[in-house]
Formats: structure tokens, sequence, C-alpha cells
């Protein structure tokens, strides 16, 4: 009996020291990079390039509806830099919308609407469709879907000065197989900070709604995230640049942080000759492909669906994760 109990204990000791081991573990994006931070240390986290909100709009209230035109078909190409890493030459960024939802960066033709159709809530069920990811599983890279009860807003419909506008919701975290492996909480907040002019491409784009978001994601021990964005709005166009700050702590102890700048250089937008609704659009589902881990971790692709009234629906009776 001790022997067995010693062999056994063995055995998983030289498990947990197997690379492979932690290679077939869920998120192991962020797992081996944290491991790995014990021998070098925590990198220094890079300082924000997002200049001072102007003074900030004590009172007021901004519609907008219409910097977030619907459409039938957009497509916006973005120039994405890395402020805090120098020598890092400028990168196309893809978006593309449609009814449905939108997809970014190296999603896009890889989605097939509806996001569900990938998602099994029960069991690893072999015929139904699976996603095309960039990559197979690898270090530095992961991929993952997310599904959200209930659906949360990406951004408001109106904003008052002063008064954020919040939401949360449960948060259900798939595999790249689409296999569900963690439940975690979602808790969403936007500000309106005020208007200004935007340059670029050649473009001049005056009075640009400013608006600042955080995003908190938490899973308990295993990990917690918050997104910080910063957007300016041009009518009838939408986001004409953004800043994203991603950061967070994995496994408790290990602190990961990157941003990232999208500036629009073109854009083609086919509207909707429906009228715009006074609801905002919600995420239902999201798609995401991570091209880069901790410590600098980036968004390499993703993908958003719309939530529907049979989303709304259907959500609130999903059970819990098997």
């Amino acid at each position: 009996m001790g022997r067995a109990w010693f062999r056994q204990g063995a055995e998983r000791l030289g498990q947990l020291a197997d690379v492979e081991y932690y290679m077939k573990m869920p998120f192991c994006a962020f797992v081996l990079p944290a491991l790995a931070l014990t021998t070098v240390g925590c990198a220094a986290m890079p300082k924000s390039s997002v200049s001072p909100a102007p003074a900030q709009v004590s009172d007021g209230y901004v519609e907008l509806s219409a910097y977030f035109p619907r459409v039938v078909r957009a497509e916006r190409r973005y120039e994405r830099t890395n402020p805090s890493r120098r020598g890092e030459s400028p990168a196309p960024y893809v978006q593309s919308e449609v009814e449905n939802g939108r997809v970014e960066g190296s999603l896009v033709g890889r989605v097939e609407w509806p996001l569900s159709g990938y998602l099994d809530r029960h069991s690893d069920r072999p015929d139904r469709p699976r996603m095309k990811w960039p990559s197979p599983p690898r270090k530095g890279t992961e991929a993952l879907f997310a599904e959200f009860d209930p659906p949360i807003a990406e951004w408001p419909a109106s904003v008052r000065a002063g008064a954020p506008v919040e939401w949360q919701a449960k948060m259900t975290v798939y595999d790249r197989q689409g296999v569900p492996f963690v439940q975690g909480s979602a808790a969403r907040r936007v500000w309106w900070e005020g208007n200004e002019t935007i340059e670029g491409n050649g473009v001049t784009n005056v009075d640009c709604v400013r608006l600042r978001a955080e995003t908190d994601l938490y899973f308990g021990w295993w990990a917690s995230f918050r997104l910080r964005e910063t957007v300016w709005l041009a009518e009838g166009v939408g986001i004409v640049r953004r800043v994203e700050r991603i950061s967070g702590r994995a496994l408790l102890l290990f602190l990961f942080d990157s941003e990232h700048q999208y500036v629009l250089k073109a854009h083609e937008i086919e509207a909707s000759k429906t009228e715009a609704s006074s609801s905002p659009r919600r995420w239902a589902r999201l798609a995401v492909y991570l091209d880069r881990s901790i410590p600098r971790p980036r968004v390499g692709g993703l993908a958003v669906e719309w939530a529907t009234e049979s989303d709304h629906r259907a959500l609130s009776t999903v059970g819990k994760v098997d």
C-alpha cells in the first residue's frame, strides 16, 4: 500500500513538471508564461498613451445612435500600433461588420453565424461546426469563446455627463473546441468624457464623442482581467480611434499588461434602411483569438455576435457547466 501510494505521488510530481501536461490545459497560454515569470521576474508595466480627457463635462446628454449606425455591411480598415514597444511597425487591422455581428483581425473570413453553432454546453459533439482558428494550439497563442447571460451592452444608446452606464452578466467561457470549462462574471462601465477633434489620414473629424469604458472579467483564483478602452466616435462612421489596455492577474500571482492603439484609415459603409434602434447592441457571444500571451497579451482576432430577442430568452435558461 505504502509503495503504491509513493509511486502514484512520484508519477503526479513528474506530470506537474511535464510541459506537455500544461499544454493540454485550457488557457495554457496564460499558465506557461506565468510559470516562466517566476524565474525572470515581472516585466515593467507600460505607461498609457491616452492623452488626458478634456475638461470634464459637468452636465449634458448625448444620443449615440448616430455614432453607431446600423449597417447591412461595413468594412473599416485601421492601423494598429503598440505605443509601449519601440521599433514595432504599424500593422493593418480590418474590421468587417454585418447585421449579425462584427469580425476583426485574423478571424475575418473564418466565422459562420451564429457563433452558438460552434458551442456544445454538455459534450464534445463531433458533428457540429468547428471554428477555423488561425493556428493550432501552441505556446504563446490561445483561442476561446465566451457567452454572456444576460447579453451585455457594448456601448450605451445614450449617456449623461458624470453618470456612468453600467451592466453586469454571468459569463461562460468555452475552449477552442466549443466545450465549456469555466464560469465567471462580467461588469462593464462607460463614461462620456467630452468631445474632441481627431485628425488622421488627411481627414479631420470635428466634435468626436469621447467615451471611456472599463470591463472587468473575474474567474475566481484562476484569472481576472480588466479591459480599459478609450474611443472617439464620428457621426455616421463609428470609432475613428481606439486605445485599449488589457491588464490582469493569472493564478493569483502573475501580472500582465499591454496596450494597443487603432486609428481608422479607410471605411466603406452600407447603412441599413431600417430606423436606428434606441436599444444598444449587446454581446451575446464572442470568439477571441490571442496571438500573443502574457506578459503582453494581444487580441489577434475577434468575432462579436449581437444578441437577438431569442438570445435574451434562451440564455436565461442555460444551466451551469457540467
